[in-house]
């Protein structure tokens, strides 16, 4: 039989003989092990598929052309024969059979692949191949189902991921495409047909864990299952590069691991919708195997998005950003509904990458680049999706939750630099309107979530604004009029009316009243100096602000003697000897300008005082005790606090 290597005839007629004989021989060893035992059962597995690596050894490439049906041939006798003794074999022998099978595939499509770098295989070789290929990861697949056998995944993943990697076609000759040559278009049917195997091996190596009980529901297994799936996202993952790089380079190699991303989100969701929230949440004698099993999901999602996005937007930094952000967001999201501290902590780490990664976009960002308000604005939502995933877990002090307020602290601040930078710097009032904005939109935020500490800091901010509102003002004031802009003036009085408002807003939602204390005293000596500043500027003298206090202050007080309202009529007997203290210690001492202004603004506070007087005397009589008393600012909610 060897020496007809040069006839075809002669070699068909001697491969058909030597498939039939080593199935003949299968099928005596078998009989035997039945009729027997299992004395020689390590040669009746291994010794068949030694007799055709002895074939491929002696006759080399002249065998090529017969190899796929040998190579089918023994794959069907090992499965067949396996299907037939495996009530007979222990459960190592279940899985050295699977793996000595494993063995042999992968070693002849080795071969195979070293081969046809110098000789074609026909579409119906390479279709052959790919059967006895699939017969083998489909068998181990089915067969993990059963109990014991549950490992048949990993290694049918393993075993099959080294299996069609040296076969499946990635590119063809462009040389012979040119010439017209017949393997051209050959080459092209088994391109189509390696990406078909691919989606095939993808499909089943998603889909069997979600009909396999086994595999997500026992941590013996888990590590099967662990190496199953990173087995298989790997070649995955390979062959998409490979694609990507032969007829798509640069960004569409990135979509295609993004869009891979994606389907492992999918998968993460609908494993946690299969095993259940509560099955989650309460498991304790499986000790954790269905979390770990979302895990998994998870990390690969996570770690396929995060090199997607590597690929794709390695030069836009901000998109990078959003991406740690998000993913981090994904995190939070499933740690509110798992509430594995695993996940909190992996989510965490992504999310202090991407705050860190803003002080980048520091360098980036340049005046007047308004278009970067999109990405801001989106890595904002991000910011909240993530109070709003965690904010249950406050009241509760579930995991130091204040790691995560202390990296969203820092990722506001450099969102408020960055907001900062992008309005021009005329040093017109834009820069104040847009913060007194922004700071708006945190009161509105903060005021629905439930972190003493991200209150605090809002509490902060705001203080400090107002401070630097109040410096700046009168700098900001004379650049408008050196420019001849008067009209932007309008820019200070809309952004005070803004911070009015973020504190309507802070007192209106937040539940927590003692908390406001602070704000509102903050707001109350802020917009009484800058409004004075404002009447300064109008009116151009001191006397006009000590003829707006002492209004203001009338106006609190009999409002509260209107009302009955303590605190305000507290406030108006502070704004009055505020008032009345700035006449004798500076109006008065001024010096002969304005004359009439200032004789004005005496006469106004005089009447003031003498009408105020009438009227404390006719509703209170002499009793001012208690009236001056600055507890009277903190309301009937703070003093209950104190007594407990």
């Amino acid at each position: 039989m060897f020496g007809g290597g040069g006839d075809v005839v002669s070699m068909l007629s001697a491969s058909i003989s030597y498939m039939a004989v080593i199935i003949l021989f299968f099928m005596i060893g078998i009989f035997y092990l039945l009729s027997f035992g299992t004395t020689l059962l390590y040669q009746i597995f291994i010794f068949p598929v030694l007799i055709v690596f002895g074939l491929i050894f002696i006759w080399g490439s002249n065998l090529i052309s017969f190899i796929p049906f040998l190579l089918l041939s023994i794959v069907l006798a090992y499965i067949g024969a396996f299907l037939f003794i495996k009530n007979e074999i222990s459960v190592f022998f279940k899985y050295f059979f699977f793996v000595v099978l494993g063995i042999f595939i992968v070693l002849t499509n080795g071969y195979l692949g070293i081969s046809t770098a110098q000789i074609e295989l026909s579409n119906i070789k390479f279709i052959t191949v790919l059967i006895a290929s699939f017969i083998f990861l489909l068998s181990s697949y089915s067969l993990s189902r059963k109990k014991d056998l549950e490992f048949l995944y990993a290694i049918g993943t393993l075993f099959s991921v080294f299996i069609l990697f040296p076969i499946l076609e990635t590119g063809y000759s462009r040389l012979a495409c040119v010439n017209g040559d017949i393997s051209c278009v050959d080459s092209k049917i088994q391109i189509y047909l390696s990406v078909i195997a691919i989606i095939i091996f993808a499909l089943s190596n998603w889909i069997l864990p979600f009909i396999n009980k086994n595999i997500i529901s026992e941590k013996s297994t888990f590590k099967n299952l662990l190496f199953g799936s990173v087995a298989g996202i790997v070649f995955i993952g390979i062959e998409l590069f490979r694609y990507g790089v032969e007829y798509f380079p640069g960004v569409e190699t990135g979509l295609a691991f993004m869009f891979l991303a994606i389907i492992y989100f999918i998968l993460s969701f609908l494993m946690i919708k299969k095993i259940g929230i509560d099955v989650i949440k309460s498991e304790k004698s499986i000790d954790g195997a269905n979390k770990n099993t979302v895990l998994l999901y998870l990390g690969i999602s996570i770690s396929l998005f995060s090199f997607a996005i590597a690929l794709v937007f390695s030069n836009v930094k901000e998109v990078v950003s959003m991406v740690w952000l998000f993913e981090a967001t994904i995190l939070f999201y499933f740690f509110s509904k798992i509430k594995e501290k695993k996940i909190y902590v992996a989510g965490l780490v992504l999310f202090a990458i991407g705050v860190l990664n803003l002080f980048t976009l520091l360098d980036v960002v340049k005046a007047k680049d308004f278009w970067f308000l999109v990405p801001f604005t989106i890595i904002f939502v991000f910011f909240v999706f993530n109070l709003k995933f965690l904010d249950k877990f406050y009241s509760k002090k579930y995991y130091k939750i204040i790691s995560h307020d202390i990296f969203h602290i820092i990722g506001i601040s450099v969102l408020g630099l960055l907001l900062k930078t992008i309005i021009p710097n005329t040093h017109h009032g834009w820069s104040i309107l847009g913060i007194s904005i922004f700071l708006t939109v945190l009161s509105w935020t903060y005021s629905f979530f439930n972190s003493g500490l991200l209150r605090r800091f809002f509490e902060f901010s705001l203080i400090a604004f107002f401070l630097i509102h109040i410096f700046n003002s009168e700098h900001i004031i004379s650049l408008i009029d050196s420019s001849e802009k008067g009209y932007l003036r309008i820019l200070q009085y809309i952004s005070t009316v803004i911070l009015g408002f973020s504190v309507y807003i802070w007192n209106y939602f937040n539940k927590e009243k003692v908390l406001n204390i602070t704000i509102n005293i903050s707001y109350s000596i802020y917009l009484l100096i800058i409004t004075s500043i404002y009447v300064f500027d109008i009116f151009s003298s001191t006397f006009f602000v000590t003829i707006y206090w002492g209004l203001l202050s009338a106006i609190f007080i009999f409002y509260g003697l209107q009302k009955n309202i303590l605190k305000y009529r507290t406030l108006g007997l502070y704004l009055l000897s505020l008032t009345a203290g700035k006449i004798f210690l500076l109006d008065i001492w001024s010096g002969f300008d304005n004359a009439i202004a200032r004789v004005a603004a005496l006469l106004i506070i005089g009447i003031l005082f003498i009408i105020i007087s009438i009227a404390y005397s006719r509703k209170l009589g002499n009793n001012l005790k208690g009236e001056f008393s600055f507890s009277n600012f903190y309301g009937e909610s703070y003093n209950k606090v104190k007594k407990r």
